[in-house]
Order: C-alpha cells, then structure tokens, then sequence
C-alpha cells in the first residue's frame, strides 16, 4: 500500500509558517479507537517525545521530552510504542524524510500490537479517525 506521509500534501501551507520544508508523518491508531484520547509523538531524528492526556480534572496535560544526548531512535521509538500502549494513545511518528519515516514505522509496527496504521487524510477530524462505523 501506498501512505501519503507528507504533511503539507494535505495540510497547505502549514509548514511553511514554521520554515520546515518537508515533514512526513505516520499514525497508529489502537482498536476501537473512538477517534479523541491520548496522544503519543515521536519526532525523529531529535527523539522529542511528547504525551498528551487529560488529567484528573478533565485538563489537557502535555509532557515534552527533548533528549539533548540519547538521541537512539531506535530506544525512543520502543520507548513511545510502550506509552502509546500503556495509555491507549493514538501515535504519531514525525520525520524530515521519507527514508526516516519509513524505518520508524517498520521499527513500531511490530511493537504496538492490537494498532493499525491509519491514513494521513483521516486524523484531521475526529470524525473520520474513529474506528466505529468503518466498513
């Protein structure tokens, strides 16, 4: 199958507003996923992790992770996998090129068991990224 993994192919402009000329992304989507929750991203090649949950008072809570020294993609992306699965999270893989993007996913499919890769077009709107009511 061919994924569009380049964010400005179906976001415009967008970043050009942050002097990035290529950004290529790829989601993993959990079982049932109601298309809100959690959120893992990993961007690659810096290893910034970022976690998006609620807390218990319903606030949005948002941890960063910007490794100055262990930059081992290969441990970060092991390490999001496991707290994409911990919390239920969608995840997303964040990459300058193709050729990174491509080895993140081969390295995560096998480590987020119970997840499927789900289209680019699709997480724009909560509607279409839930997995209820898919044919």
């Amino acid at each position: 199958m061919i994924w569009t993994t380049k964010l400005s192919d179906i976001a415009g402009d967008v970043l050009d507003r942050y002097g990035v000329e290529e950004l290529h992304v790829a989601y993993f989507t959990p079982a049932n996923y109601p298309g809100v929750g959690p959120a893992v991203s990993l961007g690659l090649p810096e290893c910034e992790l970022a976690v998006c949950f609620l807390d218990g008072n319903g606030e949005p809570l948002t941890i960063v992770n910007r490794p100055k020294v262990n930059r081992d993609a290969k441990g970060w992306i092991r390490i999001a996998c496991k707290t994409a699965i911990d919390y239920g999270a969608v995840i997303s893989f964040n990459c300058d090129t193709l050729e990174q993007l491509e080895q993140a996913v081969r390295l995560a499919e096998r480590r987020l068991p119970g997840y499927e890769r789900a289209a680019l077009e699709r997480m724009r709107d909560p509607q279409t990224r839930a997995k209820a009511g898919l044919s």
